[in-house]
């Protein structure tokens, strides 16, 4: 098991932030000892929302438990907030965030959250030269809501973009 720095956003769908994490550590036995989780804040106007937001993050802390107990390890989490509109601000903070976790592989994942943190993290990545860049792709809607364990293994695909393009 290889010990890494995992990057990520949380949007609405928790499944589609510790599904990645799940797989990579099945497939690619990578653990994350730090995860940086992104929260990107919506206008106070959209409570809406915003309370998707929160519930996702409170279903997220709920499976970070399980997966502690599961794995024997204990993952630090910091969970930043920005703006969603402030795209310069959170490109900026990421970058930097990215670059002074040296020592330890990174690892970006651009599954959840807002396409735009999407793009920034894929840019990122590959300038700064992250470890792996991760995308996991689901080939059947009947499983968004569904956790890695739950999901057959012929309708998931764990894409590493450092890799595979």
């Amino acid at each position: 098991m290889k010990n890494v720095a995992w990057f990520t956003t949380i949007g609405t769908s928790a499944p589609a932030v510790y599904n990645t994490i799940w797989a990579a550590y099945h497939e690619k036995k990578l653990f994350p000892e730090y995860i940086w989780l992104f929260r990107l804040i919506p206008e106070s106007t959209n409570a809406r929302v915003k309370g998707k937001i929160d519930k996702s993050f409170e279903e997220f802390m709920k499976w970070l438990d399980i997966f502690a107990k599961h794995t024997g390890g204990d993952p630090k989490l910091k969970t930043p907030q920005f703006n969603e509109t402030d795209y310069r601000k959170f490109a900026k903070k990421y970058r930097r965030i990215f670059k002074t976790n040296k020592g330890i592989p990174r690892v970006i994942d651009i599954t959840p959250g807002r396409k735009f943190a999407s793009a920034i993290g894929l840019k990122i990545g590959l300038e700064v030269n992250a470890a792996s860049i991760f995308y996991l792709h689901l080939l059947d809607s009947r499983y968004l809501t569904y956790s890695y364990p739950e999901i057959p293994r012929s309708v998931l695909r764990l894409v590493d973009f450092k890799e595979d393009l």
